[in-house]
């Protein structure tokens, strides 16, 4: 009698872990009730060259509506040269090559060669109205749209301290935050815009799984768990500028990546698989959404358009194919739900994106660019946001 209970209690123990494998891996029907949104254009990148070490920096940024910045880290191809006082050392190792694109045509409008000894630390921050901000290892450009230095500045301590720079939604302006491991480090708030560095911060305590903050034009934050390490439970704390402490945001699983900033006072938080949750810091209100085509899909770093409220969350799947487009719109984060069709004919390889930092959303929020495996970039074209 006791052994056929035993059995009948692990038949129903193994009927619910395959219904919950089942859950994680099959789409339900869904897949097939959502409109399928196929690439309108591969821009091939090979001439960019060989990526030396995926950095930490943004891989791909949208300058405007029509135009594309594409940012690589290269072995340097300039030969040696005598360099004099004033100037910064161009025998560099290493080197951002960049490249600025049209997004409708994937015509070549510029390139430039940018010297760093720094090459995970290196490459583009953010796109502002005056250009790009781009980071090398300790020090901070702002490159025109023709690609020509304006303005630099050097983050604070030695030359050989390295950073890793979040920028907010709009690009005007970022956080530097110096990459010390699990040392106390020295935080930099820089407007973009005019290259000025608004406050410094010092002796922080590390963030908790190296994910660093995310920052707005009016507001930082910094996490904490308890207890340390990134295990729940983990609270968010805002900050405005002026030092005053904003508001807390608790029960946080960094397990599902860190909170990033959607908009000027939306944070983005994911829950478990399926789940997110938009907190309004202005209004302290939260909004939760729930896509049942993300359920046991891996969601990648959210892209925004500046100059609409829209934001697109990428799903991947376990081995980081792209499968789903999360779209929301508007102060009421409206969802649209995209599939992205399955792998290219055989001979090629997946759509496979390395890094999250190689998603990015046109200004307008129509277009929507995606980079495959160093060396194809995949745009998408979208509906318009509502009420636009």
């Amino acid at each position: 009698m006791f052994r056929r209970l035993l059995q009948a209690g692990l038949l129903r123990i193994a009927a619910r872990v395959c219904a919950f494998l089942f859950l994680l891996t099959a789409d339900n029907g869904f897949s097939s009730k959502v409109p399928v949104l196929s690439p309108e254009r591969q821009i091939d990148l090979s001439f960019l060259g060989k990526v030396v070490e995926p950095p930490l920096n943004r891989l791909v940024e949208f300058v405007d509506q029509d135009t594309l910045a594409v940012a690589f880290v290269v072995h340097n191809p300039r030969p040696p040269k005598l360099v004099r006082r004033g100037e910064f050392d161009e025998n560099s190792a290493f080197s951002v090559h960049v490249a600025l694109l049209n997004a409708h045509s994937g015509q070549t409008l510029i390139q430039a060669d940018w010297p760093t000894d720094f090459p995970r630390h290196s490459g583009i921050v953010a796109a502002t109205n005056s250009g790009l901000l781009v980071l090398l290892g300790n020090r901070v450009a702002l490159y025109s749209d023709n690609l020509k230095l304006q303005e630099q500045v050097q983050l604070p301590g030695n030359d050989r301290e390295v950073w890793v720079g979040r920028a907010s939604p709009s690009g005007r302006n970022a956080l530097f935050i110096q990459d010390a491991g699990l040392k106390p480090a020295t935080w930099a708030w820089v407007n973009a815009t005019q290259l000025r560095v608004l406050r410094i911060w010092r002796n922080v305590p590390p963030e908790p799984g190296g994910q660093g903050s995310p920052v707005s034009d009016r507001y930082i934050t910094y996490i904490r768990c308890l207890p340390p390490g990134g295990r729940p439970p983990c609270t968010l704390t805002a900050q405005a500028l002026n030092g005053e402490m904003l508001r807390r945001v608790g029960g946080i699983n960094l397990r599902y990546g860190p909170p990033e900033f959607v908009g000027d006072s939306l944070i983005l938080v994911r829950g478990w698989p399926g789940d997110i949750s938009i907190v309004n810091l202005a209004k302290k209100h939260v909004i939760r959404r729930r896509s049942p085509g993300f359920i046991g899909s891996v969601l990648g770093l959210p892209a925004s358009a500046p100059d609409v409220s829209r934001f697109v969350v990428p799903a991947f799947s376990r081995d980081h194919v792209l499968q789903y487009l999360d779209v929301f719109d508007g102060p009421t984060a409206h969802l649209h739900v995209f599939r992205v069709p399955g792998l290219p004919p055989a001979g090629h390889s997946p759509w496979l994106v390395t890094l999250p930092s190689g998603v990015s959303l046109a200004p307008d929020g129509r277009l929507l660019a995606v980079m495959e495996n160093f060396h194809t970039l995949l745009i998408f074209k979208l509906p318009p946001p509502e009420g636009h």
